[in-house]
């Protein structure tokens, strides 16, 4: 999405002392770890989701995860509905049909990728 650069290296590099900088080895060895602990919890939220067995019960845990992680009880989910649908293992006319559902209850409103959690009781 973005332009990037990408470095291929040989893994002694970081790995052994010697070959660049410490500050610089310590800084690489930083963002690796941090990466694998980022994909480590993505993987866990993933699962810990789709790991109910009701379809309601994998809307609410995703959108109690994504107003926790922005901390509002508004936000836009990175997803379209076909998106959410391949991420919650789900198909995606039920899905639409459970979040129309949901919002006729005034559990939640949405459009397209924008919700609002309308009630605790989600």
């Amino acid at each position: 999405m973005t332009d990037s650069e990408i470095f291929i290296f040989n893994q002694d590099v970081i790995f052994q002392k010697g070959f660049i900088s410490e500050e610089y080895r310590f800084l690489i060895l930083e963002d690796v770890l941090k990466f694998i602990a980022n994909e480590n919890m993505r993987k866990y939220h993933k699962i810990k989701i789709i790991s109910h067995y009701k379809l309601r019960q994998k809307i609410i845990a995703y959108l109690l995860l994504e107003k926790q992680k922005h901390n509002s009880d508004r936000f836009t989910i990175p997803y379209n509905r076909e998106e959410l649908a391949k991420f919650l293992c789900v198909n995606r006319s039920a899905l639409s049909h459970e979040l129309s559902n949901m919002q006729k209850e005034g559990l939640i409103k949405y459009n397209k990728n924008k919700f609002e959690i309308l009630s605790m009781n989600i």
